[in-house]
This record gives C-alpha cells, structure tokens and sequence, in this order.
C-alpha cells in the first residue's frame, strides 16, 4: 500500500525541520509523512469498522425479534459485532500509539533544530570562544532560577528586556536556553531523555511511592 500526503501537508511539516542555515531535514518529514499518512488510515479503518459494528448490531437485533433459526443467526451476528469492535479498538490503540510516536518525534526535531539556533547565537556572542566548565553552566542555570525567585519576592514585574513577559516567565526561558545550549554543546540527548522520562512517571506510583514533597 503506497502512503500519501498532500503537498499542503508537506510543507506544514517542512516548516518545522528548517535550520538557522536553512538546511531541510529531509529523512525526517519523510518519517513524519509516512506516519501520519498511516494514523489517518488506521483512523479511517477505525470508523469503517465501527459503521459495519453498528450495521451488524441492527441486524442482530432485527432477528433477534424473530423464531427459530433467526435467534441462532441473531446469536452469531452478535459475535460477529463483538469481532468487529474487539479490531476496532486494536485499530485505534494502534492509531493512539502512531499519534504518540509522531508527537513525540516532532518535539524530539523541533527541539534540537531550535537548540542547535541558541547555541550558534551563543557562539556569534563570543561565549563558545574557549572552552567551558560545566560546573560554571550549571551553577549559571541555577542564577537563572534564583532570579525568577527574586522575580516573585518583587510581585512579578515585567521583565527589563521583554516587557510583554513577566519576570519569572523570562528568567524560566532564560533557564530552559542555557539548558538547551548546554545540551547541544556536549551532545547530550535531552529531547529523548525527556520524552522517556515523561513515559516513565507516567508508570510511578502515587507521589512516587509516598514521597512526602
């Protein structure tokens, strides 16, 4: 079965896999496409299953008001309807888990593209010029948190710099930048870390075991 997405939807993917040097990620929208293309089929699979689901379920109970034999067949369109919604929902868990897995990939692309724009401003600005400690990064992402706390002792201004943004909300960016930069200079795999780690807790026991805090 070929796959297929229109050209409108191939350029909205386009605009997300376009580099700082206006370089197109093309093995990822072809990746993207090809699962799309396939949760829209599964999606309408899906609906064609629960239309014959609903055919049978008017058959059945139109021979179910009926005698002899017609109760036996009422009996095994039954099952047959049963068959049909057990698929239909094979169909959608399946859909679920593509929508998921392409969700999951475009944050993944999305987010290196964009770190990999705040690490070459870092680098335009002189701040790659030699090499650096990471205990001075972290201890800088730290500074970052600590002045959205001064943010809030002060009723949450807006920021000197992006006045349309409060204090806490720019220095929060201004945490998760430094993350993003730090990240792509030492080729850490922070999206995928934090897409598996949002799976994970997802299977954690209430407040991860009766943490108190």
């Amino acid at each position: 079965m070929t796959l297929k997405t229109t050209k409108e939807q191939r350029d909205a993917l386009l605009t997300y896999y376009v580099d700082p040097n206006g370089i197109v990620y093309n093995s990822i929208v072809s990746d993207l496409c090809h699962d799309a293309d396939r949760a829209r089929e599964l999606e309408e699979e899906a609906k064609e299953h629960e239309a014959k689901l609903k055919e049978q379920q008017a058959a059945s109970n139109n021979l179910n008001e009926r005698p002899g034999n017609c109760k036996q067949s009422a009996k095994e369109g039954w099952r047959y309807a049963y068959e049909l919604e057990q698929e239909r929902k094979k169909l959608n868990e399946e859909n679920a888990n593509l929508r998921a897995k392409l969700n999951g990939t475009m944050f993944i692309k999305a987010y290196n593209a964009k770190a990999a724009e705040i690490n070459q401003t870092a680098r335009d600005k002189g701040w790659w010029d030699k090499e650096r400690n990471d205990g001075e990064i972290i201890a800088l992402m730290h500074s970052e948190l600590s002045e959205a706390l001064e943010a809030l002792r002060h009723g949450n201004p807006p920021d000197d710099h992006i006045p349309e943004f409060t204090g806490v909300e720019a220095e929060m960016a201004d945490v998760i930048i430094r993350i993003m930069d730090f990240g792509l200079a030492r080729g850490h795999r922070i999206a995928e870390a934090l897409e598996a780690k949002i799976a994970y807790n997802k299977t954690r026991s209430h407040k991860h075991g009766g943490k108190a805090f």
